[in-house]
């Protein structure tokens, strides 16, 4: 086809067996108070089905129509629980509430109509965990492939396959490995997250203090894949942690450099079980200090000043490797910046 000839691509492609998404929702609740007003909260319970879900299935590319197409391709179920706590623990001159807000929640596939169940599909990239597609686990799932260790003579990356250590890396990352050549550790998103603020006041002042958790997920480290780092794009600071001489397999995991690279051998590294760490944790959401004062006379009645402390970063991490599960392992995201203000609020 010459240059500037017309030319015409399919960019939607029809579907006579696509059918609507279905849902079905259930909410019950329950409010309470005990000990005259001492504890009060709600709980709430939520169940949801998914049937006939919308997705991209393969087509065989020799009909000439494209790659994949728009189909009901799954089904998938969710419970969760949302509570909310308050307690008067001191109510004096001296005062000190507690606020916990918690959210349980779990999914599962039900069904699933793609019968690909390929190792490499089911691995993903740090940050973009695809859906699993395995009936039974959560729709979000982290996998890793089989890790041996680094080869003691070369500090090359190890897998097993079939029960046997390799490092015939195309096989390890390709459609030789299945799901049960993987390794499964949990679901990719938090499965309990929640609020815990404390107030503690006295006469004109108040103290608010503000933490936040995620917990019950996995999520995939970021390391050095030396193709990116020979291409000039990116490096990492694990390329200090790599192999270099016999004996280093007893204190990192990294693998050593070599030049040419295999793009299958930084694969099989990037998707091992080797770089899967929990990801729950605990931070430091705020603290605000304030001091209320009124005015006997005038257009002001009363004033507010204040100081407040954000972003101030994690106060625990499961991880052993000091990062920031939501910040410090996306290489497109930047964690918001330590904030301090102080300012004045006036009442007319």
């Amino acid at each position: 086809m010459g240059k500037g000839t017309p030319s015409a691509r399919f960019s939607n492609y029809a579907n006579p067996e696509l059918q609507w998404e279905s849902l079905g929702m259930f909410n019950a609740g329950l409010d309470f108070t005990l000990f005259n007003g001492r504890i009060s909260g709600t709980v709430e319970y939520y169940r949801k089905n998914g049937k006939k879900l919308f997705g991209n299935a393969l087509l065989d590319y020799s009909g000439g129509v494209g790659a994949s197409i728009l189909k009901n391709v799954a089904g998938m179920k969710g419970t969760g629980y949302e509570i909310q706590l308050q307690s008067k623990n001191i109510d004096r001159s001296f005062k000190w509430g507690t606020d916990l807000s918690v959210s349980l929640y779990h999914d599962q596939i039900t069904a699933y109509f793609i019968s690909n169940v390929q190792g490499s599909t089911l691995v993903g990239n740090p940050g973009s965990p695809p859906i699993s597609g395995i009936i039974g686990s959560p729709v979000y799932s982290v996998f890793g492939y089989k890790w041996a260790g680094l080869d003691p003579a070369t500090g090359d990356p190890q897998g097993i396959l079939n029960n046997q250590v390799t490092k015939n890396y195309s096989a390890l990352t390709g459609s030789s490995t299945q799901l049960s050549d993987l390794v499964y550790f949990g679901s990719a998103l938090p499965t309990a997250f929640g609020l815990f603020r404390n107030t503690f006041s006295y006469r004109r002042f108040e103290l608010n203090i503000q933490l936040s958790f995620k917990a019950g997920y996995y999520f995939r480290r970021n390391s050095i894949t030396y193709n990116t780092m020979f291409a000039g794009l990116a490096a990492h600071s694990d390329f200090s942690k790599r192999w270099q001489n016999p004996g280093d397999e007893n204190f990192t995991n990294v693998p050593s450099l070599v030049y040419p690279n295999a793009v299958a051998r930084d694969n099989f590294y990037k998707g091992a079980e080797v770089l899967i760490s929990k990801g729950d944790h605990v931070r430091f959401q705020y603290i605000n200090l304030n001091y209320t004062f009124r005015v006997p006379k005038g257009l002001i009645r009363s004033g507010t000043v204040f100081c407040v402390a954000s972003n101030l970063g994690l106060v625990w991490k499961a991880n052993k490797e000091g990062i920031d599960p939501d910040y410090g392992n996306n290489l497109t995201t930047v964690a918001p910046a330590k904030t301090f203000s102080a300012g004045f609020r006036m009442g007319l």
